[in-house]
């Protein structure tokens, strides 16, 4: 049994020599072997700090001289290495304590102090400091990649046809905190953790000092300073600038890689071929899980240097093809000028399929996938080359289906190469894939190892994941491999996934269910008969991982639909007060998100009833404000604010984030939509109130002005963000104009509200055309209903009586025509859009009956 590490777990006196150094670390070695609770508790006992301490002690070359058969204080240096890579795990809390501890620029420095010593060096100790440091370099910066960025295969698969926000939050598992909700944040410690096994999610555990933001900028710092150093007039820089600014700094390359480079092209008399080898393995190991931005690509290849190392690196594993080192590739030389992405290189790296080892054949599958996908990305070809595409289809699919061992691993693999890439997955579905899935599904329902280790259930975890999201690409976009899954009986295998103990197998599950929910028929049919909206509400509980609930979420709003016949079912399940308290509590932007898509959709074309009801737990105050933003997609500003401890609030329509207030705005337009005579506005004073609610919706309009030029633009998604928000405010004001008297006056009062609805007829966008066109229609538009208005305010509900007319109030129309309306609309009765004339017809009509 082991002892939980509570006391300082190295306990070296000051006066210690080296050798009783020595024996003290080896103790520690023993004791941290073991499950990674045991290296969590040592880590928490302050094990990183003293190592890192230890590693960068004075240079331990002035302890012996050269030629000297032993040197103490290099092998402390050396042991103080191993032991910390071994240590390494990636949890946030672990690396969070590796940034405090500076333990990434120690080992970084270190080991170019050790590569340049070696060069005049033919100490065999020195070798193995070399060997010692670059293991602690590929697993420190491994499992900091791991937890910043994309993790694995799978990570990249889960947002290859799924929205950029959803990937987003995939990849960057940090929940962004403030000072203001840490002490919410430490109240709810432990909740959403998945198992043992879901140790890359991470946890907020240990990180009360430190606001998580500024960790997550750090860890981009670091990631970034291995391989390039910013500096004017530099030969390296971005081939894509990662933010908004008129000149990215240029870079050149780091003295880290630098050294690393020229340790691979330049191999000491004294270095035998097996050490060479090892090195060069584990720098392959360090690039393979580290390369990640453009930077770190064009750093690597730049200059003779680079594309001499990468050719040499290459010549390598075609000698010892065996190697683990032929695996980093795929992920280091993508995108890279170097990376022999030509079609003579590609058919060289596609021979090695045919290799009788399945590893190999696993990583050139992989190592073509990327590469061809990367490479067409750059020429612009729209398609991977069939007959290559097809070679890695079925070598994948035999690997899944004969190789035990590289099973998950393939699965990963399998899905990143037939996503988006319809030909590919037409391939797949041919082959037989899906009964092939279903087969091991259930042989993992099933399995025959009735007391499995706990590296077994993992393994049978990622092959599962691995399997869903294979089925959720597939069926992402066709209506015939949707209707093909379901015919392959995947439906009830999927089903059974939501119950799943691992987080990625609860979260792949809903991927496939977001695929599904896709077609109207697998809706009116197969999800109808399921218990798929009750399994994705009981996702949707406190205590469920913020991974799952962000894609349980995202299905359930494709389940919200109108015309789906399950959107009963999920109201009555209790999706919608639960969606609310997602929106007002969570500090997951992309859950905020998604939920309030959920909102939106359930809200389209409902009765007044049900609005009121999600008004009942949305509220009017959280839809105006009061809701926080983490700073994922905030200006740089806001998140500067953030960084500082500024704790800040927006509201939900306001929001600087636009695609928040986009569907924000989306609820807003189908909450005032007037439904069986029925009018919500939202105007009155128990509600939102008048002011605070057209002074909202007049700002959006203005950020539309402002943007808004002449042409036959539309509201897509190629539209600016604030011409999309202008517009949904349009319609909004639309939507209140229509409920009675009362509203149209109040909209009518703002003179310049006005004027940017005669802007948009001279110089608006199509949409922009189109949405004014309403509004102004709607108010002069002769109503029906009783003279007199209940309600003291005067925003009573009208309910619409044809027996009696009345005339809409003088005022609007004569303020209408003096600035000028009647002479726009003889100018657009003559626009080329069908949509615009007919809307000026409707308009002029509205005016002579007014």
């Amino acid at each position: 049994m082991t002892v939980p590490l509570t006391a300082p777990l190295l306990v070296i006196p000051p006066d210690a020599t080296p050798t009783a150094t020595l024996a003290i670390l080896a103790k520690t070695k023993r004791r941290i072997i073991g499950p990674q609770s045991v290296k969590a508790a040592a880590i928490k006992a302050g094990a990183f700090e003293q190592l890192v301490q230890l590693l960068g002690a004075p240079n331990p070359d002035a302890a012996a001289p050269e030629g000297s058969a032993e040197d103490p204080l290099l092998a402390v240096r050396t042991e103080a290495a191993s032991i910390l890579a071994s240590l390494s795990i990636p949890t946030l809390s672990a690396i969070s304590t590796l940034l405090a501890a500076n333990a990434y620029d120690v080992v970084a420095s270190q080991l170019v102090l050790a590569l340049s010593q070696r060069a005049a060096s033919t100490r065999p100790e020195q070798s193995k400091a070399i060997e010692a440091l670059l293991r602690a370099l590929k697993a420190l910066y491994g499992d900091l990649v791991k937890v910043v960025g994309p993790r694995e295969w799978g990570t990249d698969v889960i947002g290859a046809s799924i929205d950029a926000v959803e990937r987003r939050d995939a990849e960057s598992l940090w929940t962004l905190v403030v000072p203001a909700d840490r002490a919410k944040v430490a109240d709810e410690k432990g909740k959403g953790k998945g198992k043992e096994g879901d140790s890359t999610i991470g946890t907020v555990e240990g990180l009360d000092v430190v606001d998580l933001a500024q960790l997550q900028a750090k860890a981009d710092e670091v990631l970034l300073r291995a391989f390039a150093d910013p500096r004017p007039g530099g030969a390296v820089g971005p081939s894509a600038p990662t933010h908004a600014s008129a000149s990215p700094p240029s870079y050149v390359r780091s003295e880290l890689l630098n050294r690393l480079l020229l340790h691979v092209l330049v191999s000491p008399a004294a270095s035998g071929e097996a050490e060479r080898m090892r090195q060069v393995d584990l720098l392959c190991g360090f690039l393979a899980g580290t390369v990640r931005s453009p930077v770190q690509r064009e750093a690597l290849v730049h200059g003779d240097e680079g594309a001499q190392a990468i050719a040499t690196l290459r010549e390598l594993v075609q000698i010892a093809p065996d190697k683990a080192s032929a695996d980093p590739f795929p992920t280091a030389m993508q995108g890279g000028s170097a990376a022999g992405t030509d079609s003579s290189n590609l058919q060289r790296y596609a021979s090695f399929m045919q290799s009788p080892t399945p590893s190999l054949r696993l990583a050139a599958a992989a190592l073509c996938s990327v590469l061809s996908k990367q490479f067409n990305r750059y020429t612009g070809r729209s398609k991977l080359d069939s007959e290559l595409g097809g070679a890695v289809t079925s070598t994948l699919l035999s690997l899944i289906e004969h190789e035990s061992e590289l099973r998950a691993r393939a699965a990963f693999i399998f899905a990143y190469h037939v996503a988006d890439e319809p030909n590919m997955q037409q391939r797949a579905v041919a082959a037989q894939c899906l009964n092939v899935f279903r087969a091991l599904l259930a042989e993992n329902v099933k399995q025959e190892n009735p007391y499995p280790t706990p590296a077994t259930l993992e393994e049978l975890g990622r092959v599962r994941e691995g399997l869903l999201l294979s089925i959720a690409t597939l069926c992402a976009t066709s209506e015939t491999h949707r209707r093909a899954v379901l015919d392959a009986q995947l439906l009830p295998l999927i089903l059974e996934s939501f119950l799943h103990p691992f987080v990625g197998v609860r979260a792949a599950a809903c991927h496939c269910v977001r695929a599904l929910s896709r077609s109207v028929s697998v809706l009116r049919t197969d999800m109808v008969e399921s218990e798929a909206h009750s399994l994705l509400v009981w996702l949707l509980r406190e205590d469920e991982n913020d991974v799952v609930k962000v894609t349980a979420t995202a299905a359930a709003a494709n389940l919200l639909l109108e015309f789906s016949p399950v959107r009963n079912a999920l109201v009555e399940a209790g999706c919608i007060p639960r969606m609310c308290q997602l929106v007002i509590k969570s500090s997951n932007e992309a859950l905020q998100l998604n939920a309030m898509w959920a909102i939106k959709n359930a809200t389209y074309q409902s009765s007044a009833d049900f609005k009121r009801t999600v008004l009942a737990h949305l509220t009017w105050d959280i839809l105006a404000r009061r809701v926080f933003y983490g700073t994922v997609q905030l200006t740089a500003l806001a998140r500067l604010i953030l960084y500082r401890g500024v704790s800040t609030s927006f509201s939900l329509i306001a929001s600087p984030v636009p695609s928040v207030a986009e569907v924000a705005l989306g609820i807003l337009r189908n909450i005032t939509c007037v439904t069986n005579n029925e009018a919500i506005t939202g105007l009155r004073d128990d509600e939102m109130g008048e002011k605070r609610l057209l002074d909202l919706l007049e700002d959006r309009i203005a950020e539309g002005a402002a943007v808004g030029g002449p042409g036959n633009g539309s509201s897509g998604a190629g539209a600016p963000a604030a011409e999309r928000n202008a517009v949904e405010a349009l319609y909004c004001l639309n939507n209140i104009a229509t409920a009675h008297e009362a509203a149209q006056l109040a909209i009518a009062s703002r003179t310049m509200l006005l004027r940017y609805l005669l802007l948009f007829l001279d110089r608006g966008s199509l949409s922009l055309r189109v949405a004014s066109l309403w509004v102004l229609h709607n108010l002069v538009y002769r109503r029906t209903g009783p003279a007199g208005l209940a309600h003291g305010n005067g925003y009573g509900h009208s309910h619409g009586h044809r027996s009696t007319r009345r005339a809409v109030p003088r005022e609007v129309v004569e303020k209408l025509r003096a600035m000028g309306l009647e002479a726009k609309l003889r100018t657009l009765e003559r626009d080329p859009e069908l949509d615009v004339r007919e809307r000026v017809r409707d308009l002029t009509e509205a005016l002579v009956l007014s």
